[in-house]
């Protein structure tokens, strides 16, 4: 189980869609940082004052309704009901719940609400979302919608051909002649960056992947031969960074990064983590994959080929 809930978006009809102009000024926003992803903060926060997160959080679902954002959220708060509390006074060895379930449980059993701070620190913190939210789809904690707030956002491949495909300002005529307010050359250079990057094909998924998501071995065979190709384009040694992958695939980054775990699982490839980051931008180094010790796995090596 996912310790964060991510919300994906809708798959049809983007093309159909407009945006508001709330809605361009998060996009915006959102081209501005590596990978067009980042936390939910005032980085992607379309204006000032009261309410400006609120406002910025209904842009953020709103898009990901039409398919051009993906978020994810996290449980901020939480409380026991008086089936949970019922249950503790059970005797526990004979109930179906963990040592780490009911060290959730009894973070909760004396307060109206707790974070995901106050819970035991022998509960990995990696854990806590999904036991949270196991606990609380069997009625035993209740999380409130003002205690679920947004984390992240990233613009979805989806996204990306809509911005350079079909979306146009002309198409709302209430915007036609609006200026928007706060838009700098900045902004524009984000959205030009995207405009002139090459556009690349999805890669084709297998009709045979499982429950799991587990990528079927026509995504995974093609993505070994861009990891060659790639390697002799860039003159890579067999240490390819991971960044020239991302940019060549039309893949969501977790879906891709699954695929580079199964490809090293099957000792087709191994991964590597960044030593020294001084030779690599911001946005290239965020391109790893990120791991809870040290820096984030960043090259992709063949197996069985050998350095030159």
């Amino acid at each position: 189980m996912r310790a964060l809930t991510m919300t994906e978006p809708m798959s049809e009809g983007i093309e159909q869609m407009n945006i508001s102009t709330l809605e361009l000024k998060f996009l915006l926003k959102l081209l501005g940082l590596p990978g067009y992803r980042g936390p939910m903060n005032e980085k992607l926060t379309p204006g000032e004052g009261k309410g400006a997160a609120a406002v910025r959080d209904n842009a953020c679902r709103s898009l990901c309704s039409k398919g051009i954002v993906a978020y994810r959220d996290e449980i901020k708060g939480f409380s026991i009901t008086p089936t949970g509390k019922e249950l503790l006074k059970q005797d526990t060895a004979v109930l179906p719940i963990s040592p780490e379930e009911l060290k959730v449980l009894e973070a909760a059993k004396s307060c109206n609400r707790v974070t995901p701070g106050n819970i035991s620190k022998t509960v990995p913190s990696d854990r806590r979302q999904a036991l949270i939210r196991s606990l609380s789809d069997r009625g035993l904690l209740k999380v409130s919608d003002r205690d679920i707030k947004l984390a992240e956002a990233w613009l979805t491949s989806q996204g990306k051909n809509f911005i350079r495909q079909q979306y146009s300002p002309g198409e709302n005529p209430k915007a036609k002649n609006q200026q928007i307010k706060g838009f700098s050359m900045a902004d524009l250079g984000h959205l030009l960056d995207l405009l002139r990057q090459p556009e690349v094909q999805p890669l084709v998924k297998s009709s045979q992947e499982d429950e799991n998501g587990t990528a079927g071995a026509t995504s995974v065979a093609e993505i070994l031969e861009v990891i060659a190709r790639l390697n002799r384009q860039y003159d890579a040694d067999n240490y390819l960074p991971i960044f020239y992958l991302r940019e060549q695939v039309a893949l969501e980054r977790e879906e891709l990064d699954r695929i580079l775990y199964q490809l090293q699982n099957d000792n087709k490839i191994e991964l590597d983590t960044l030593q020294e980051a001084i030779n690599y931008s911001e946005s290239q180094i965020s391109a790893g994959i990120p791991q809870p010790i040290g820096g984030p796995l960043f090259f992709i090596s063949l197996s069985g080929i050998k350095p030159a």
